[in-house]
């Protein structure tokens, strides 16, 4: 799932509908940085909470929409999660020059 997220990426491939709109630089840019992160924290909670609620055997019965990957089942989804949260924080990490 990874190699071809990658791959979809260097092609050119984007979030579409689920990214960000441009938006100018805040006057209060830790605010900001405050906000995006609660708002993270908070739909990442709420995903954990409504995941374990259901039987294991039902993760790999439904599937959810991804933009670049088609379809994945709420397990495939779950772990890309984790991986997507990974990638994101590695491009900070690139930007900042850590």
């Amino acid at each position: 799932m990874r190699a071809a997220y990658r791959q979809r990426l260097a092609e050119g491939g984007q979030a579409g509908r689920f990214a960000p709109s441009p938006r100018p630089l805040p006057v209060d840019t830790r605010a900001r940085r405050l906000d995006i992160m609660n708002g993270w924290t908070r739909t990442t909670v709420e995903l954990q909470n409504a995941i374990r609620r259901w039987p294991e055997s039902a993760l790999d019965g439904q599937l959810l929409p991804h933009p670049l990957l088609g379809p994945l089942t709420v397990r495939e989804m779950r772990a890309f999660t984790v991986y997507h949260t990974a990638h994101h924080l590695q491009r900070v990490a690139e930007r900042a020059g850590i």
